[in-house]
């Protein structure tokens, strides 16, 4: 069998060249765009993966700030002052709990806030200026500087506070940080203190003053019972009431007899001119009632009427009584025109009364002493000094005057015929003539000659600063005054008195009384020989002799 043949087919061959170009035209660009997005993901691996790694790393990092950030904001809500963050507008960013509640707001009322929101009205002006005087210096103030400020809660009250001032550079910029602390309790205190302090300064004052008054008391009562005389004593009184009492105008008003009167024995002060010289007891209630009167100047008690022109604001008018007796009042006023720089103590009714207690012994005891001394030296008869009080006298007299060189001159009166006028008339009216005869001489003498009778019908009067012939002419008038008597007993005359005196005086280099004595006695003699009713001076030639009848017990050479 036969193949058929087959008809004969050309070859074909195939185009590799056009296959390789179709090929690479379609998987080119695929590989094209496949190799482009590797290397774009190495680029972008090349760049963010050191990017992921430092996230990476800083997570834990992250976390830490985290929790210092949670730390930090519960150390500010924990510490136990108030916490305010303030931005450079003076905005609030942040206020702690324990702010909060001192100032009375939510945290969300303060935060948006001025700052000056919890300042006084008043004092928001201030406060803005100062606030950017800080933002300009940018120091730092510590707690306790200080500097109070005061502020003000949601509720209008105020309150003392303490700030501690620090600036913190922020990512929002720069913040101010107060802490704010509460010094009500810190004020309270130091207003305690303060009363404290002064209740302390008083008290030692008043033991000062304690002391001074006791002090000046017992320094007054030794002057006091030292006093020889009223006046003296009164004085005392005044010049220890004025440096106690500054801006106090005081009297001493001694009563009388019937006790509804008192007169001023002695005044002080500025305003002692407007005192009252006698009162009644319708102006003072102390007088009126024998009790202490105090009036305070605020209407507790009704004031007396002391002053002529003005009433006092204050005033005490303490009674003096010694041994049962009502003796005078001590009156103190305070004056209405007192100079401010004047510190015046207001005078302790306590101390008044102690005081007023202690003048009024002083002045019985006086009164007692002058009674026992008039006793002791005084004539009852005449009123004159007697014996003793010439030996206590004269002595020290003549010495004294002798040391400062002045004239002492001695006068020795002597009545003419007494014994004979006594047997004819009787003793009572011998007694008239010697009390006629002293009342001649107390009319006639100076207030620093020293009369005395020394005994029966005997008279000596010492003349200081005299000299002998004034002596002379003192013995003429005294004895011409005596004879100008004209002595009535009952309506009937008793006939012409006369007397006879001697004169001598203190030689000038040395002399004693016993010659002195001797000098007017020896004159006194001579009188009587020429016949009485006459004066005679005796000379130094009169020292020998005879000793003198009327020579002192107790004389000294």
């Amino acid at each position: 069998m036969h193949q058929t043949a087959k008809p004969s087919v050309p070859e074909r061959r195939v185009p590799w060249a056009s296959l390789w170009l179709a090929v690479a035209a379609a998987w080119i660009p695929a590989i094209a765009a496949a190799m482009l997005q590797q290397t774009l993901v190495a680029m972008l691996l090349a760049i963010a993966g050191p990017l992921l790694v430092a996230t990476w790393g800083l997570a834990p990092i992250r976390r830490a700030l985290f929790g210092e950030q949670l730390r930090l904001s519960a150390l500010l809500n924990a510490v136990p002052e108030g916490v305010l963050e303030v931005d450079a507008r003076g905005v609030i960013t942040f206020a702690n709990p324990q702010l909060c509640d001192l100032f009375g707001y939510l945290p969300h009322e303060l935060v948006g806030q001025p700052v000056e929101l919890l300042v006084p009205q008043e004092s928001r002006h201030a406060h803005v200026e100062k606030r950017a005087a800080f933002w300009s210096s940018a120091r730092s103030r510590p707690m306790g500087s200080g500097l109070d400020i005061t502020g003000v809660r949601k509720d209008g009250t105020r309150i003392p506070v303490d700030i501690s001032l620090t600036r913190v550079q922020t990512r929002r910029g720069p913040v101010m940080y107060c802490l704010v602390r509460d010094n009500s309790a810190r004020h309270a205190f130091e207003t305690r203190l303060v009363e404290s302090n002064r209740r302390l300064k008083e008290t030692v004052a008043t033991l000062e003053r304690s002391s001074l008054e006791l002090h000046t008391l017992n320094e007054m009562g030794e002057l006091l019972h030292s006093s020889h005389s009223e006046q003296e004593l009164y004085g005392i009184l005044s010049r220890t009431m004025e440096r106690l009492f500054p801006g106090w105008t005081g009297a001493l008003y001694m009563v009388s007899v019937s006790r509804e009167t008192a007169r001023t024995a002695h005044a002080w002060g500025r305003e002692a001119a407007r005192l009252k010289t006698a009162i009644t007891s319708d102006d003072c209630w102390a007088l009126r009632r024998g009790r202490p009167h105090h009036v305070d100047g605020e209407g507790s008690h009704p004031p007396c009427s002391h002053h002529m022109n003005a009433t006092a604001r204050r005033q005490h008018c303490v009674p003096l009584t010694g041994q049962g007796e009502l003796l005078g009042i001590l009156h103190l006023s305070e004056d209405e025109e007192a100079p401010s720089t004047i510190a015046r103590a207001a005078p302790q009714s306590q101390f008044l009364q102690a005081l007023a207690n202690q003048v009024a012994l002083s002045t019985a005891n006086l009164r007692l002493r002058n009674s026992l001394r008039a006793q002791s030296t005084i004539d009852p008869l005449t009123g004159l000094g007697n014996r003793r009080l010439v030996d206590e006298r004269f002595d020290a007299l003549i010495q004294q005057a002798r040391a400062e060189g002045r004239d002492v001159a001695l006068l020795v009166l002597d009545v003419d015929h007494f014994k004979t006028f006594n047997d004819h008339f009787g003793h009572e009216c011998g007694d008239l003539v010697l009390r006629e005869i002293g009342a001649v001489l107390r009319r006639s003498l100076r207030h620093d000659d020293l009369p005395c009778r020394l005994g029966g019908e005997e008279f000596v009067v010492l003349l200081p600063d005299t000299s002998l012939t004034e002596a002379e002419r003192v013995a003429e008038k005294l004895r011409n005054s005596v004879e100008q008597l004209r002595l009535q007993r009952n309506g009937y005359p008793l006939g012409k008195v006369s007397v006879s005196a001697g004169v001598a005086s203190v030689r000038p280099e040395s002399d004693t009384v016993e010659a002195l004595m001797r000098r007017a006695d020896r004159a006194l003699y001579r009188a009587k020989a020429a016949g009485r009713n006459c004066v005679m001076v005796g000379g130094f030639q009169d020292d020998t002799g005879v000793q003198p009848r009327l020579v002192l017990a107790h004389s000294k050479v």
